[in-house]
């Protein structure tokens, strides 16, 4: 019979630490993802040209048609290996390890799917390269310097935004995902934080950037120390979510209109076999959910990465 352990257990488990994923709750999202959805097929609007104005040359005017296409992405399973919790952790254990143990694997696939998105989400189309000071590189396998962002990097960037014609939908429209490295060059430029000198909506909100140069600015830290998209040297190609990095890889803060990107979640499920004659008694855990995520259109409009130069 199991003993009592006379190890005093705190009455609150320290919880295993994951990245702030709730970023990508802020684009379109999907429902009624089902367990056999693969794909999402999303239409896309064809040009219909721009308009004329005095008297036409010759009636009657020509006929035209818009050529609309369709643009799919794929929604993965997401998973868990099981976990197994034997019958005495709960005796012995003064806290609720099933309950904690299921809450982890949730909070593990969600980890998984902000990389997907985070990935899905940076841009090839529109890149901007940092051209601030050197620091050294602090993505897991790189090396060497980075150029970290400046007031220069972030105008360019609401430019290119600017130049888009996109949907205004005011203070919650555009968004921003940055490393922590990243949130420091931000907080390191003074027109950014100081109020009573720009007018700025700038703010510091619990220790983080709050909303700056329109742009409502999230910080994540993944696995690696990025926020979960690496991109080669140049900014030219991204890396996938388990490819293996270069040393001269680079990450970078990835910028979105909330209209023009989006995401399909399933509904999560926890299985919970419990009393299980081959553990003696113990509970089998495990999580699945089916997710994907992309932009809206193959022009990339509405997305843009700030990509950290070498």
């Amino acid at each position: 019979m199991a003993q009592i352990s006379p190890i005093k257990f705190s009455k609150e488990l320290q919880k295993q630490l994951f990245p702030d994923n709730e970023f990508y709750k802020y684009s379109r999202t999907e429902t009624g993802i089902g367990p056999d959805v693969e794909n999402v097929e999303i239409p896309v609007s064809g040009d219909v040209g721009r308009a004329s104005s005095g008297d036409p040359v010759s009636l009657p005017l020509p006929i035209l048609e818009r050529e609309d296409t369709k643009k799919s992405y794929p929604v993965e399973q997401l998973y868990t290996s099981p976990y197994l919790v034997r019958n005495e952790e709960s005796i012995v254990l003064n806290y609720d390890k099933l309950t904690d143990v299921a809450s982890s694997l949730a909070n593990s696939i969600n980890e998984r799917a902000g990389d997907i998105a985070a990935t899905e989400w940076g841009s090839t189309a529109n890149v901007v390269l940092t051209t601030g000071s050197a620091r050294n590189a602090y993505v897991t396998g790189t090396t060497g310097t980075r150029k970290a962002i400046n007031k220069a990097n972030m105008l360019s960037v609401k430019k290119a935004f600017n130049k888009m014609n996109l949907p205004n939908r005011g203070k919650n429209s555009l968004y921003g995902l940055l490393t922590a490295e990243q949130v420091e060059d931000l907080l390191g430029i003074a027109d950014f934080v100081d109020y009573d000198k720009t007018g700025e909506l700038s703010k510091l909100r619990d220790g983080e950037i709050a909303y700056i140069m329109g742009f409502n600015l999230m910080m994540r830290t993944a696995h690696n120390y990025s926020n979960g998209v690496m991109y080669n040297a140049a900014g030219t190609a991204k890396r996938t979510v388990d490819e293996t990095l270069l040393a001269t890889d680079s990450p970078a803060a990835i910028f979105w209109h909330r209209s023009m990107v989006r995401h399909a979640e399933g509904n999560a499920k926890t299985f919970i076999n419990r009393d299980q004659a081959a553990y003696l008694g113990g509970t089998i855990l495990s999580s699945v959910v089916r997710f994907g995520a992309t932009f809206d259109r193959p022009d990339e409009k509405g997305i843009v990465a700030l990509v950290e130069a070498t």
